[in-house]
């Protein structure tokens, strides 16, 4: 008897990583949406709701960053158990060793970009709302 999932199996596996992984985006950016609206109500008037508002932004961008990373290793760890390789187009280690531009693409997914992006915006909202 072999431990190997079937590939069906680590298919259907994958794809409800990546489903968690779109659902886990879309909340955030829907969160982040109602976040930078409230503290553009409070901006003149509750300069303290600024920074509450804005430290929450990036303890979400954190802790989304931290599960989609979480999700790309799930994948990761499911294709090298069942030995699977994708028959159509390339993969992220493919197009790493392409180098130039190529190498750039895997980097620049919206799942690990977005995150980060979203929490520099947050820690800029501090910065500006501490300087004026």
């Amino acid at each position: 008897m072999s431990h190997e999932p079937d590939p069906s199996t680590v298919t259907q596996l994958v794809h409800h990583e990546d489903e968690l992984r779109d659902q886990v985006l879309r909340n955030f950016l829907t969160l982040n949406g109602f976040l930078f609206a409230t503290m553009a109500f409070g901006w003149k008037d509750a300069q303290a709701l600024v920074y509450v508002v804005a430290a929450l932004g990036v303890t979400m961008a954190v802790s989304t960053f931290a599960g989609v990373k979480v999700t790309e290793i799930a994948v990761r760890e499911l294709r090298r158990r069942s030995n699977e390789r994708a028959t159509t187009g390339l993969t992220s280690a493919q197009l790493r060793q392409m180098g130039g531009v190529y190498g750039l693409i895997p980097r620049l997914y919206p799942w690990k970009v977005l995150p980060l992006l979203i929490g520099a915006a947050w820690l800029a909202v501090i910065l500006v709302r501490a300087l004026s």
